[in-house]
């Protein structure tokens, strides 16, 4: 028989029951042997839900600093937007509705730029307040 001769060792209590004394019945032994890999595979199923956990949390914490990143380029796209309205307009050079068109994607970019780039730190303060909910 295949299983008889072997010795296992008493310093691996972890796959076989504490207290339990391995069976010389092959049957028996065979259904301690299942309930051992039985128990392995849920301490592995645990431990890859808790990596996908963690995963998950990752990403959604990711997604939140890019939304809060999208809201302060929004902001200061904003903001050049007024600071432009207030520069007055010259007669010499007038690009009609293209030079609009061309000023708010350039403000745009701009903002997106410098929301990327840390800008004021209004993406960062926005990222703090909604993490210190979730704590």
């Amino acid at each position: 028989m295949i299983t008889e001769g072997i010795k296992f060792p008493s310093s691996q209590p972890e796959l076989l029951d504490p207290g339990k004394k391995i069976e010389q019945n092959p049957e028996k032994f065979q259904q301690q042997l299942e309930d051992a890999q039985e128990r392995i595979d849920s301490q592995n199923s645990v431990e890859g839900e808790q990596s996908q956990d963690a995963n998950a949390q990752e990403k959604e914490s990711q997604e939140l600093y890019q939304a809060a990143q999208k809201f302060e380029g929004m902001f200061i796209q904003e903001m050049m937007k007024s600071m432009r309205e207030t520069i007055p307009e010259s007669d010499l050079i007038d690009g009609g509705f293209a030079e609009d068109v061309f000023e708010s994607k350039l403000d745009q970019h701009y903002s997106e730029k410098m929301a990327e780039s840390g800008g004021f730190g209004l993406a960062d303060k926005i990222y703090e307040q909604f993490t210190s909910y979730q704590r």
